[in-house]
C-alpha cells in the first residue's frame, strides 16, 4: 500500500473563541433571504434547527452585539462546526471579491482567476512563440479554482472544517452575439442565453439559455429549441454559450491562421489539466493560495489553514485497507478463479451443460451495401478471432466454443439504407422467417457511426431493438468502427460482445463467491438516466431502473430486473419490486423462520431521504418471522474528494501508437479509505482501468450510509459494491460503478429510449430472465 497517498482536503484550523449571535425566530425562507439581502455587507446569517426550535442566527461581522435581534447567544465556535463552516465560506468569498476577483458560485465556491498564470490562452501564444499576438480581454480560457467547505469526520480526528480543493478550466466569451455578428463570426446553430444578476451581489451574473440560433436578420435572432414561448431575441442583449466550436470560430476571427495552432494548444492544455501530476500540483497551489490568505471571519477574528492531507505527513489520514480479491465460480464443483477470461476458457461458463438453448438461432440485420463486411466479422465472432502481430489471440475460440454451444448457421437480413424505415422493414422480414417452434434466439444489428446521437423513431437502431424486443428477441449491436478493429483490439471487441451475448440468451456465464455472513441477504440498486429530445424545449424526464442481487448456495446471484418508472412513481414501484422479489426468493430459497435477512439498498443518482427509507421499511412488514436489518447505502461518483498517488507512475497504454503512460498519480483499484463511519472512498478506477491517457486523473466513489439504516457495517458494505463491479457481464473488465447501479442505469436509459416505440410489457415474458439490456 502507497504510504504517499494525498486527500485534497485542507484543514481549518479554527481560533479558540466566543462570538455573539443575535437569536431571530424562524418564520419563512423568504425572510431569511430578505435579512441577507439588505445585510450582507455587515452580517452573516445562519439557521439553526433543533428538537426544540427553529431560529435564525445573526452575527454582525464587526464583532458587535447585533441590533437585528432582541435576543442575543455567546456560541463556543470549535464547539459549532455547522456555524463555524459558514463563516469560514463567507470569508473566502469577501477576501477574494474584496480583490475583484468574480465570484460564480457559493457551494461550491468557484472563483475565476486573474493572475497571468491561469491565463490559458496567453500561455498558448506564448508556448507557441506568438507573444507579439494581442490577447484580448473579450476571449478568456482560464483556470477556475474550486474550494467546497463542508464538515468532515475521520475516525482518528472526530469533526472538523475542511476544504476541498479543486480546479478547472473556464472558457467565456464576453462580447454579445451583436458584436460577434458584426465582426463577421457565424453564431448559427449556437446556443445563447442572457445574463441574469444574482440576489448575493457579490457572485457574477448567471447565464440561462434561451435557445439554439436558428437565422439572424440584422439584430433580430430567430430561436429553436426554445426555453420560453418568445422565438425571437435582440442580438444586443443575448451572448453566447462558449462551446469549443465557438470558442474556435472566435479564436479563427482573432488570430487569422494561428488561431487553429492556438485552439489545438489550448484542447492539449485541458488534457493536461486532466492528468495526475497537473491536478496534484493545482491542489497545492490553490491549498497555497489558501494558506496564504488572511481569510477573517469577523472582526479581528481569522483562520488558518494547513497543508492538504498526506498518508505520510504525519497528521490526520483517513483509514485505509485493501479491498479483497473478487472470486468468480465458473463450475460449481471446481475452485473459485481470480482472472474472469482465463476461467471461463478453463471452466465456464456457469452449469453450462444445463443451458438452453444450446445450440441457439440466430439472425443478422445489416445494410446492403455492408453485407460482406459484416459476414466476415460475424464469423469471427462465432468461431473465433485472427492472432494479432504479437502471435497472442485473446479471442481465439469464438462464441460457439468459448461457451460451449452447439454450431447453427446465421441468417441474414439487409436493409435497402441506413433509414429506421428500411431497418424495420428487414425487422419486418426476418420476423416472418421464423416460427413458433423455431424462433429466433438472438438478433445482431449493424450500426452505422454516429446513430448513439439519433433520438426515438429517428434512431434505427432503437426502431430495430425494440422491434425484435417486441417478440421476446434480445439484439446485440455493433457498429462499422467496431468492424475495422484489429489485432488486440478487435479480440477484446469481440470477446465483450460474446459474453453479453451469452447473458442475453439467458446465460450465466459466472457466480462470485459468498460467504456467509446471514442466511439472506438481498440487494436492491437504483439507478436513472434523464431522457429528452432536445436540450431545452422538450420534457425532461428522469427514468427509474431497478435492479436485484440475492444470495443462495454461498453465491451472489442476479434476479430479475424490473422494468423502469418515471422518478414520480419509482417509490411505490421499489416497494412492489422488493414484496414481489422478497416473496419469490423467500418460496424459491425456503426461507425458515427466525432467519437472519439483510435487505442492502444501492442508490446512484439520488441521496435517499427520510420518508423513503420509512416506506421501503413498512413494505416488508411481512417479514415479521424474521430478523430484518437494513443497510441504504449512497454511491456517489460525482463530489468534491480527490486521491492522488504521486509514487504511481502509470502504465502505458497500449491502444496508443506512442504507448504514453495512462493513470498517473492514480491509486490503485480495490484501495478504499474509511473516513467514518458513514462514508468511505473506494477506488474502482486505477491505472490499469483507465481507457486512455487523455481521461485523466479517475475519481474514486463516495460511499455514504443514510442515517435510517440498522446495518453499519461499512467495510463490509464496501466490499460488496467492490465485488459488485466485477460483476457485470458487459466486459471482461472491471466496472467503474457496481452493477446494482449500472445495471439500473441502462435499463432506465434504453427503456427511457424507446418509449413510443414499443410496449415495455415485453420484457416481462421469457426476456425477464434475459439480460437484454446489455
Amino acid at each position: 500500500m502507497s504510504k504517499n497517498l494525498h486527500l485534497n482536503i485542507t484543514k481549518a484550523a479554527l481560533p479558540d473563541v466566543k462570538i455573539t449571535a443575535g437569536v431571530i425566530p424562524f418564520k419563512s425562507k423568504e425572510e431569511l433571504q430578505a435579512l441577507r439581502s439588505e445585510h450582507r455587507n455587515t452580517h452573516v446569517f445562519k439557521r439553526r434547527v433543533t428538537e426544540t426550535a427553529d431560529e435564525i442566527l445573526a452575527i454582525a461581522l464587526d464583532g458587535s452585539k447585533t441590533t437585528l435581534a432582541v435576543n442575543h447567544e455567546e456560541i463556543q465556535l470549535r464547539e459549532n462546526l455547522s456555524l463555524a463552516a459558514t463563516l469560514v465560506s463567507e470569508g473566502i468569498v469577501r477576501k477574494f471579491t474584496s480583490h475583484n476577483y468574480a465570484v460564480l458560485d457559493f457551494r461550491p465556491i468557484k472563483v475565476i482567476t486573474q493572475y497571468d498564470e491561469g491565463n490559458l490562452l496567453r500561455d498558448a501564444c506564448m508556448k507557441l512563440g506568438l507573444g507579439n499576438l494581442a490577447v484580448p480581454d473579450w476571449l478568456s480560457a482560464r483556470q477556475m479554482l474550486e474550494f467546497d467547505v463542508r464538515i468532515f469526520e475521520f475516525k482518528s480526528s472526530g469533526a472538523f472544517v475542511g476544504v476541498a480543493c479543486g480546479a478547472r478550466t473556464h472558457r467565456a466569451i464576453h462580447r454579445s452575439a451583436a458584436e460577434l455578428i458584426a465582426a463577421g463570426i457565424d453564431i448559427k446553430g449556437v446556443y445563447i442565453s442572457h445574463r441574469v444578476e444574482r440576489s448575493d451581489h457579490r457572485l457574477r451574473y448567471r447565464d440561462e439559455l434561451l435557445g439554439k440560433v436558428a437565422s439572424v436578420n440584422g439584430n433580430v435572432l430567430s430561436l429553436e429549441d426554445c426555453k420560453t414561448e418568445t422565438s425571437e431575441v435582440a442580438a444586443d442583449e443575448v451572448w453566447v454559450e462558449a462551446k469549443p466550436e465557438v470558442f474556435r470560430r472566435c479564436l479563427d476571427k482573432q488570430f487569422g491562421r494561428d488561431g487553429d495552432r492556438i485552439a489545438k494548444h489550448l484542447h492539449t492544455q485541458q488534457s493536461q489539466m486532466r492528468g495526475g501530476q497537473s491536478r496534484f500540483d493545482l491542489m497545492k497551489k490553490t491549498v497555497g493560495a489558501l494558506s496564504k490568505m488572511k481569510i477573517e471571519l469577523l472582526a479581528g477574528i481569522t483562520v488558518s489553514f494547513g497543508p492538504i492531507f498526506s498518508a505520510s505527513g504525519g497528521g490526520t489520514f483517513p483509514e485505509r485497507e485493501w479491498m479483497p480479491e473478487t472470486l468468480f465460480i465458473f463450475d460449481p464443483a471446481g475452485q473459485p478463479q481470480k482472472y474472469k477470461a482465463p476461467g471461463m476458457d478453463r471452466q465456464g461458463p456457469y452449469l453450462w451443460s444445463k443451458f438452453t438453448p444450446n445450440s441457439p438461432r440466430l439472425c443478422v440485420v445489416c445494410q446492403k451495401r455492408r453485407k460482406g463486411e459484416v459476414e466476415q466479422f460475424v464469423q469471427k465472432l462465432l468461431n473465433g478471432a485472427p492472432a494479432s502481430a504479437n502471435g497472442k489471440n485473446y479471442f481465439e475460440k469464438g462464441f460457439w466454443n468459448l461457451y460451449r454451444l452447439k454450431q447453427s448457421k446465421p441468417e441474414f437480413f439487409c436493409a435497402d439504407n441506413d433509414t429506421p424505415f428500411a431497418y424495420r422493414k428487414a425487422v419486418q422480414s426476418a420476423l416472418e422467417a421464423q416460427d413458433e417452434s423455431n424462433p429466433w434466439h438472438l438478433a445482431f444489428v449493424q450500426m452505422e457511426q454516429g446513430t448513439h446521437v439519433l433520438k426515438g423513431e429517428h434512431n434505427p437502431y432503437l426502431v430495430t431493438k425494440a422491434s425484435f424486443l417486441s417478440q421476446q428477441i434480445p439484439v446485440q449491436g455493433f457498429d462499422v468502427d467496431t468492424m475495422a478493429y484489429r489485432g488486440g483490439d478487435l479480440q477484446f471487441a469481440l470477446s465483450d460482445m460474446a459474453l453479453a451475448s451469452y447473458a442475453k440468451l439467458g446465460g450465466t456465464p459466472w457466480v462470485l463467491q459468498y460467504d456467509d455472513t446471514v442466511a439472506h441477504e438481498l440487494v436492491i440498486g437504483l439507478g436513472s438516466a434523464i431522457i429528452s429530445n432536445s436540450r431545452l424545449s422538450g420534457e425532461k424526464r428522469r427514468i427509474v431502473g431497478i435492479t436485484t442481487v440475492f444470495t443462495g448456495g454461498g453465491h451472489y446471484l442476479l434476479g430479475n430486473t424490473s422494468r423502469a418508472v418515471p422518478f414520480a412513481e419509482y417509490q411505490a414501484t421499489l416497494c412492489e419490486t422488493l414484496k414481489t422479489t422478497i416473496d419469490r426468493v423467500r418460496q424459491d430459497r425456503n426461507w425458515q423462520k427466525g432467519e437472519h435477512v439483510r435487505l442492502v439498498f444501492h442508490a446512484g443518482f439520488k441521496r435517499f431521504n427520510d420518508d423513503e427509507v420509512e416506506a421501503v421499511k413498512a413494505a416488508t412488514g411481512s417479514l415479521t418471522d424474521f430478523q430484518v436489518e437494513f443497510a441504504f447505502l449512497e454511491v456517489v461518483d460525482q463530489h468534491p474528494l480527490l486521491l492522488v498517488d504521486p509514487d504511481q507512475k502509470g502504465v502505458p497504454d497500449y491502444r496508443s501508437y506512442s504507448k504514453e503512460l495512462k493513470g498517473v498519480m492514480a491509486p490503485s483499484r480495490s484501495l478504499c479509505l474509511h473516513l467514518n463511519g458513514k462514508e468511505s472512498l473506494l477506488v474502482l478506477t486505477g491505472p490499469k482501468e483507465v481507457k486512455k491517457a487523455s481521461d485523466g486523473l479517475p475519481q474514486p466513489v463516495l460511499l455514504r450510509l443514510h442515517r435510517g439504516s440498522t446495518f453499519h457495517d461499512m467495510t463490509y458494505l464496501a466490499r460488496q459494491v467492490y465485488a459488485f463491479s466485477d460483476h457485470s457481464w458487459r466486459t471482461f473488465g472491471a466496472s467503474s460503478m457496481p452493477v446494482t447501479i449500472s445495471y439500473s442505469s441502462t435499463i432506465a436509459r434504453l427503456l427511457g429510449n424507446m418509449d413510443g416505440l414499443w410496449n415495455p410489457d415485453s420484457i416481462l415474458g421469457k426476456l425477464r430472465r434475459s439480460r437484454w439490456f446489455l
